[in-house]
């Protein structure tokens, strides 16, 4: 399946995209849909690869995201902004880390270990 271009969208309208595609890894996960798996998370190497051409602020914009109340989302914003935003982006994966439940909490934990951090160590 070949993506449509990002290109159009606004830097809110990818945002929202964004938002809307990890609420869907979400339902894909907890289903178990397997055979939706690599679309859906292939749609996210599309969406992850605009905001990496849009720059800096564009990935700041994710930064809304870290309070929404779907842990995938969370997470997914985390992971993306840790480079522009690394001291907020680091709590929101901690935060993950320690009260999350399987798999967002072992993806925290593993973006925490690939990161230098120990996250039993984290109070």
């Amino acid at each position: 399946m070949r993506q449509p271009s990002l290109a159009h969208l606004s830097t809110d309208e990818l945002v929202d995209l964004f938002e809307q595609n990890a609420i869907e890894q979400d339902r894909v996960i907890f289903k178990e849909q397997i055979s939706k798996y690599k679309e859906v998370f292939g749609e996210s190497d599309a969406i992850y690869a605009e905001f990496q051409k849009r720059g800096h602020d564009a990935l700041r914009a994710l930064m809304r995201l870290y309070k929404n109340p779907n842990m995938q989302v969370r997470l997914q914003a985390a992971r993306l902004t840790i480079g522009v935003a690394p001291t907020e982006a680091r709590s929101v994966l901690e935060n993950i880390a320690r009260f999350g439940h399987v798999p967002q909490s072992a993806n925290a934990r593993a973006k925490l270990r690939s990161l230098g951090i120990n996250w039993r160590e984290l109070k």
